[in-house]
């Protein structure tokens, strides 16, 4: 299983205004690359739209990279890499 990890948020990275993506366009991006589900999906993006700093299994990288544009777009510094 490979981790997507947001390891820095950066205004001067963003490229989109506050409130450009909601969060349950976030909830159905992570559904799709992650094993969550329900209330637990609905928490990480809440978390993530709050800027945290975090790492979390996906289960498919090619579906990822639509959470890791929206992230990106929002300022995030995403990192893919395969677990150990």
């Amino acid at each position: 299983m490979s981790v997507m990890a947001v390891v820095a948020w950066d205004e001067q990275r963003r490229w989109v205004g506050p409130g450009a993506w909601n969060r349950s366009t976030l909830v159905n991006a992570l559904g799709r690359c992650t094993t969550f589900r329900g209330a637990e999906i609905k928490r990480l993006a809440r978390r993530l739209l709050s800027k945290k700093l975090m790492e979390f299994d996906i289960a498919s990288p090619g579906e990822a990279a639509h959470a890791a544009h929206i992230l990106e777009s929002l300022g995030a510094k995403i990192v893919i890499r395969n677990a150990t």
